[in-house]
């Protein structure tokens, strides 16, 4: 039973001492949300240029935008390993896939971004080589493999590849030659730098088939691979 004689104790909340605690915290917040909104966090970053291939049976997704950009490319030496995964999969490039920039000395591969907020991959199928940094080292070069043997789930996806070979794609309501920053802004991306201007091809939604894909770089807010395998092995030489 409850003593009538003592006085309850009322819980009060200190406000001044959670704002001083939350507002470092906010503040951060309202600081990276201002960086991407004016494009100062780019959304191609510096990369080591070291290519991989993906191949699926199938990739579909939602809000989907590509257009073209020189991507800053860390290792310049990696640009020459991308010419020659390009040429082991029958593709041909009328240019360089690397360029020096002698206004600031850094080494910038061709690419190409792709967006999808949303992403189903099946048949997901990854293999990565690269040279081992050991002189009379026989094999010399490493090779890494993944499959999922599910449907692989990703949404923010950010897929930067030099180039993308296909069975069949099918694209919803798509735009052709539409100014990329606009793209962007109709699909709720953050605001990018320098995207003013550029060509871009942006649809609803689409679905590609037997893709075969040599990408340098990939991002995503989450990325599900069910039935995940992972496998390392020495080759003698990447492609």
């Amino acid at each position: 039973m409850r003593d009538p004689t003592v006085k309850p104790i009322h819980g009060r909340t200190r406000w001044r001492r959670v704002w001083i605690i939350l507002t470092p915290a906010l503040g951060i917040v309202a600081l990276m949300l201002y960086l991407v909104a004016t494009g100062v966090l780019a959304l191609n970053l510096a990369i080591s240029g070291m290519p991989f291939k993906l191949s699926a049976t199938t990739l579909s997704g939602s809000n989907f935008i590509q257009f073209a950009t020189p991507t800053h490319v860390t290792n310049p030496a990696a640009t020459a390993l991308v010419t020659g995964e390009l040429a082991t999969n029958g593709i041909t490039t009328p240019g360089v896939a690397g360029q020096v920039n002698s206004a600031d000395g850094n080494t910038y591969l061709a690419d190409t971004i792709t967006l999808l907020q949303g992403a189903q991959i099946v048949g997901l199928h990854q293999t990565v080589c690269a040279p081992i940094p050991l002189p009379g080292f026989s094999p010399g070069d490493l090779q890494v493999t993944i499959d999922a043997t599910g449907t692989a789930t990703a949404n923010s996806l950010v897929v930067q590849a030099p180039a993308l070979t296909a069975t069949s794609a099918t694209f919803t309501n798509i735009v052709i030659g539409e100014d990329t920053a606009q793209a962007l802004s109709d699909f709720g991306y953050p605001a990018q730098s320098g995207t003013a201007g550029l060509f871009s091809q942006a649809a609803t939604a689409v679905t590609i088939s037997g893709l075969t894909q040599i990408a340098v770089g990939t991002e995503a807010g989450t990325f599900t691979l069910p039935g995940l395998t992972l496998s390392a092995s020495f080759v003698s030489s990447c492609p």
